[in-house]
Parts: structure tokens; C-alpha cells; sequence
């Protein structure tokens, strides 16, 4: 069946943003959860909001995400200079290049299938961004692909479905929480060596330590359940769910 598409709005460009702010800033702690963002934002605040690029590399992320290539040229002009330019401008700029898909029912058993359609389409898309999509079904849990493709996911399915995300967990492993103490007490020692020099061996054993406990954390947190997770969202087939219920599916 052919695909069908229609031009994205401005205001659901801004609405894309806005998901990602609040889906995504309290997981960067160089990023500001507190910020209300509008239309009249400057860049520069949406760029403090979510700790994004310097305007190139940010460009180049655009293009990405919305799947569009508008040249370099024009998103200096309006995302330069960034305590002037208004984020509406950016919303208008895309609007006028970006499509999105309108995804419609397709025939399972000589049934027409919305649910099946949905999956299909974000299987499709995430394998497009480069995710190994070979073994997802319905049925399999969402979690590895929040922990180990968590950009190709949250672009995909907010720029398609936005709002169907309510938050996400991220849960701090127990290692972590011993690895904190390590860097906490690793600056300590480190002022107090410039006062002792003998404490520059304690300094040294924490710094190596920090190092091969941030590799375990790392290791832990990819290993254990319920690390990342998307609360009564677990599952694709859950997720597709949500979609339906929340009608954002429905892309008339």
C-alpha cells in the first residue's frame, strides 16, 4: 500500500519541542526542566532548556529528526543570533519542508487492522534511524530500546505520536549510588592535595576506582530490568495501545 502524508503545522512542530523539553530535560542534568517554553522563546533559551548544540551541529540535528534538508545557509538566519531569533521561526521554517505520515489500517486475516499498521510503521522508522529491529515484535519490552537507542526512539515517536508519552523512569543503580560517593570524596582529596601532597595517593586510587565503578554502573544499568522504563507503557503492543486510545493515530 502506498504511503500517504501531509504538512506538518507549526504549532505541531512547537508541540514536538515542547514533548521533548518535558520528556527529556529531567534526564540531562545540564538541561533546565523548569523553563516554559512558548512560540516567543528565543533560541537561546530553547537552547539552554535542553543543553542542545551550537547552531551547525543543531541544524544537522533538525535535519535528522524531521527528515527534511534544508542547507545550512538558511538555518543560520533563523536560529543566528540566537538571543534574537524566536523559536516560532524555527517552527515555520520547518513546517514549510517536513511531512508526516498518516498511517492507515492495513489487512490482517482480511481484517482491516489499525494496531498492526501503527507497528508496522515504527518498526519501520526505527530501522530507518539504524536501530537493529530484526527480533521486535508487539510483544517485546520497550526498555532496551530507551537504554540503548533512546534518541532514534523518542524522535521517532514523539515526532509521530506526540503526547503519547506520559513521562520517563530512570532509576539509579547501586553502584551508582557508591559511584557518587567515590567522585564526591575524589574532589575532596583532590583540594586537600594541593594542601598535602601524601593524600595525592589516596587521590590517585579513587580517581582509578571512579573509573572501573562507572564501567559497572554502565554495565549494570544496561543489564538489569526497570532502569529505564516508561510507566504502564512496557511493551510495543502497550504502546500501540496508547496511540489508538489517545487517537494521535488518526492523522487527518
Amino acid at each position: 500500500m502506498d504511503k500517504e502524508y501531509r504538512n506538518i503545522t507549526p504549532e505541531e512542530v512547537f508541540f514536538i519541542f515542547k514533548e521533548e523539553h518535558r520528556i527529556c530535560s529531567p534526564l540531562d542534568f545540564e538541561a533546565d526542566p523548569t523553563v516554559k517554553l512558548s512560540m516567543e522563546s528565543s533560541i537561546r533559551e530553547w537552547r539552554d532548556s535542553m543543553d542542545l548544540l551550537p547552531w551547525r551541529k543543531l541544524s544537522k540535528y533538525l535535519n535528522e529528526e524531521f527528515e527534511i534538508n534544508i542547507p545550512k545557509k538558511e538555518w543560520e538566519v533563523i536560529l543566528e543570533p540566537d538571543r534574537k531569533k524566536k523559536l516560532a521561526d524555527v517552527c515555520e521554517l520547518i513546517s514549510k519542508h517536513a511531512q508526516i505520515e498518516i498511517i492507515k489500517p492495513i489487512k490482517v486475516f482480511g481484517q482491516e487492522c489499525l494496531s498492526a499498521s501503527i507497528f508496522k510503521t515504527i518498526k519501520r522508522n526505527l530501522a530507518k534511524r539504524g536501530v537493529d529491529t530484526a527480533g521486535l515484535k508487539p510483544s517485546s519490552p520497550i526498555e532496551p530500546y530507551l537504554k540503548n537507542n533512546f534518541g532514534e526512539f523518542i524522535e521517532q515517536i514523539n515526532k509521530n505520536y506526540t503526547g503519547v508519552i506520559p513521562e520517563i523512569k530512570n532509576s539509579e543503580t547501586t553502584i551508582g549510588k557508591i559511584n557518587s560517593l567515590i567522585w564526591i570524596t575524589f574532589m575532596i582529596s583532590l583540594l586537600l592535595g594541593f594542601f598535602w601532597r601524601p593524600i595525592w595517593i589516596i587521590t590517585t586510587v579513587l580517581f582509578i576506582t571512579g573509573l572501573y565503578s562507572g564501567f559497572s554502573e554502565r554495565r549494570e544499568f544496561k543489564e538489569n530490568s526497570e532502569m529505564m522504563y516508561i510507566p504502564e507503557i512496557r511493551t510495543f503492543r502497550e504502546l500501540v495501545e496508547a496511540i489508538i486510545e489517545k487517537k494521535y493515530a488518526i492523522q487527518q
